[in-house]
């Protein structure tokens, strides 16, 4: 009888021992991934959270502001009340208090973009209605930023709208509110945009994959159309989700024109347009009454934004008339307004 002294392991034995500690390797390294993966979604949806929390006392009081300034009939700029409301008013109504709504409805988008612009020509102009109803751009964009287009380029409306959204934050305030950024420094980071062959760097503030986070002033869609975001889940033809015109007193359906007794009044017709211009929303937008709220949003982990609107819009429209809101084309993108309930998640 003999006895085999084995010094070693077989090539098959070799061979199944790789084999385990392959698929030990790849389970563990596709656990690490997720977890990773997971960890930079918390991280965005924390500084979203915290940035929105600083953007929405911002809003507010600027809301309020305008809200008051209406009220009182003292409107800043080159503005004036009566001129205001007589610009909303039409004969063949013959309806003052209707008039009145409009106005402010007109006045209260009006601010807001002014408070709020999401370009760098938005941040430069003027917006005129008329010789007694404009408001001069604000000294806290217009110094800080070059009139610049955004040549129909979503990426450069994004980036100028980052730009926009951290000194909105930084440094505008509106009755006292300001938005300190020492607890955020680690998210935020120097971008290089040209035009031509000028270039200018910037400060924005970046999510965890390190794509600037951008802002939209008036965000639509099916979701924030429903409870609990909006007033009305369904609408009849006398109700109104839009913040600022409850009463539906802007907009006609077919022209963009006052919606005065259900037909745009021919007097009216031009100025009505010439508001919609101004407001700088489609008039397809006001007309379906919907809700929207100011955003701040993340492309996510893959860094691409969904390329049509819920309109089937490009997002990007022309400097006077920036884009207005994103689908969800692009689904791990994450939004600010979907944190707002507890326990949420911005995806």
């Amino acid at each position: 009888m003999t006895r085999s002294n084995r010094n070693g392991f077989t090539l098959i034995e070799l061979l199944v021992v790789i084999s385990i500690m392959s698929v030990l390797a790849a389970l563990s390294a596709g656990a690490y991934f997720r977890i990773r993966a997971a960890q930079m979604v918390t991280s965005t949806e924390a500084t979203l959270s915290q940035l929105s929390s600083g953007f929405d006392r911002i809003w507010s009081a600027s809301r309020d502001q305008a809200e008051k300034e209406f009220t009182s009939k003292r409107l800043p700029g080159n503005s004036n009340y009566d001129a205001l409301v007589n610009y909303c008013y039409s004969q063949s109504e013959g309806d003052r208090s209707k008039a009145t709504e409009r106005a402010k409805a007109l006045w209260m988008y009006l601010r807001m973009k002014n408070e709020f612009p999401q370009t760098f020509l938005e941040a430069h102009n003027t917006i005129t209605l008329s010789p007694a109803i404009s408001l001069p751009p604000k000294s806290t964009f217009r110094t800080k930023v070059p009139a610049w287009p955004t040549n129909g380029n979503a990426d450069t409306a994004n980036a100028q709208a980052a730009v926009l959204l951290y000194l909105i934050l930084t440094e505008m305030g509106t009755r006292g509110e300001t938005f300190g950024t020492d607890t955020l420094s680690a998210r935020s980071a120097s971008i290089t945009l040209t035009n031509g062959a000028q270039s200018q760097t910037f400060t924005v503030f970046t999510d965890a994959w390190g794509t600037p986070l951008t802002y939209i002033r008036f965000f639509t869609n099916a979701e924030v159309n429903a409870r609990p975001y909006a007033r009305h889940a369904s609408m009849s033809s006398n109700d109104s989700n839009d913040p600022f015109d409850v009463n539906f007193r802007l907009p006609d359906n077919s022209t963009g024109a006052f919606k005065l007794n259900g037909n745009p009044d021919t007097n009216a017709a031009n100025r009505g347009v010439a508001a919609r211009a101004a407001v700088g929303i489609p008039p397809a937008l006001l007309a379906a009454k919907y809700n929207w709220m100011p955003v701040i949003a993340s492309p996510g982990a893959d860094h691409v934004w969904g390329s049509l609107n819920v309109l089937g819009k490009p997002f990007i429209g022309t400097d006077s008339n920036p884009g207005l809101m994103f689908d969800d084309l692009a689904t791990d993108n994450l939004y600010s307004y979907r944190l707002r309930q507890f326990g949420a998640r911005g995806d």
